[in-house]
């Protein structure tokens, strides 16, 4: 089971802005055509590093009103950094999950979330939404990277937890996918 520190220690909504290396190893492995939106962008480093990438991008975000979980997705194409342990307005051990039900129920072309690698490996996940939307490619990073709360670095040290790029993708055919990125600073 992840780890979740109480809402008490962690950001404001669960704000952990994605470093670009981050964003840039997932354009270096997957392609998109047409736009993208990036459903919690926070102050947009994401959507900057995927417009640096080429791709027309829309940002939304819950501090300016824009609730993923309320809203129809804004284009076929989905990259965020969802918050893990956030609903927005209280603590919410499932919010990633409820994101990625809700985000994959409108059948977009391809969904892409920078999540804990160890989110693969849950039970109830593997039971409910990857039996029901089955994951296309998991990108597992090489190398451990920081994402701080509220963007604020706090020391050198490397985190105890692997992310990893989940895609689903209406045009794949067959099993899971997995491969390796890496974080380039």
């Amino acid at each position: 089971m992840a780890v979740v520190r109480p809402a008490a220690e962690r950001a404001t909504r669960d704000y952990y802005p994605t470093p670009p290396p981050a964003t840039a190893a997932l354009c270096r492995v997957e392609r998109f055509l047409g736009p993208i939106w990036e459903p919690c962008a926070g102050e947009g480093w994401m959507v900057q590093e995927l417009r640096r990438h080429g791709y027309k991008v829309i940002g939304t975000d819950i501090s300016e009103g824009d609730d993923v979980l309320t809203m129809e997705p804004r284009a076929a194409n989905i990259v965020t950094n969802p918050p893990y342990g956030h609903n927005g307005t209280e603590p919410d051990r499932k919010a990633a999950e409820k994101i990625a039900l809700h985000l994959l129920a409108h059948d977009p072309d391809k969904v892409c979330l920078l999540l804990p690698f160890q989110w693969w490996c849950g039970v109830g996940r593997a039971e409910g939404l990857f039996n029901r939307y089955p994951v296309s490619r998991v990108w597992a990073f090489a190398d451990r990277f920081a994402m701080w709360p509220d963007g604020v670095p706090r020391s050198s040290a490397k985190p105890p937890a692997n992310s990893a790029w989940f895609v689903w993708d209406k045009h794949h055919r067959g099993p899971t996918e997995l491969g390796h990125v890496w974080f380039d600073a």
